[in-house]
């Protein structure tokens, strides 16, 4: 017959009782982060969770492909090619998503071959320079732009909590 062991609550804590302060500093700093995400439209804080969040989910991508179409003009296209860019634009947040945890930018190959598995579209790459590349720089912009503005309240927290004020 088993016997029920009890568990001491000190035996879960993976610090000792007396170092508990930084864990619950870093709680309050976490809470402090949450909030400043909270307060991004909702959009905005979908583009950062695409972006940054471990647990992405295609909710998500759509918003935040939705969010950089909607944000820009490609009135000037045509029909046939601003569809190849609707679908561009996921491209492009999938290389700048890349590049914004540590890994390379997508070339023209690399770009040619995600439009030609995500969507059986085909790109060029011989013709990218002429074809591609001012729209590409105009998307990796248009995503830079409001990732900096996802950031910016997260920014301020983590500022604010560096300064010598912090309590």
């Amino acid at each position: 017959m088993a016997v029920r062991q009890k568990i001491h609550i000190a035996e879960t804590r993976r610090t000792p009782i007396g170092r508990s302060t930084l864990r619950a500093a870093h709680l309050v700093t976490m809470g402090k982060v949450q909030k400043a995400i909270e307060s991004l439209p909702f959009q905005v804080q979908q583009l950062g969770h695409y972006l940054y969040h471990p647990c992405m989910t295609v909710i998500h991508m759509l918003n935040a492909e939705k969010l950089i179409w909607s944000d820009t003009d490609f009135g000037a296209l045509t029909n046939a090619k601003a569809a190849k860019v609707h679908c561009l634009v996921t491209v492009a947040l999938q290389s700048y998503k890349a590049e914004a945890n540590g890994g390379d930018a997508f070339g023209p190959a690399r770009v040619s071959d995600a439009m030609m598995k995500l969507y059986g579209i085909a790109i060029q790459p011989k013709h990218w320079d002429r074809d591609w590349l001012e729209i590409w720089n105009f998307l990796r912009k248009a995503i830079e732009e409001v990732d900096i503005q996802a950031q910016e309240p997260i920014w301020q927290v983590i500022h604010a909590e560096n300064s010598e004020d912090a309590a």
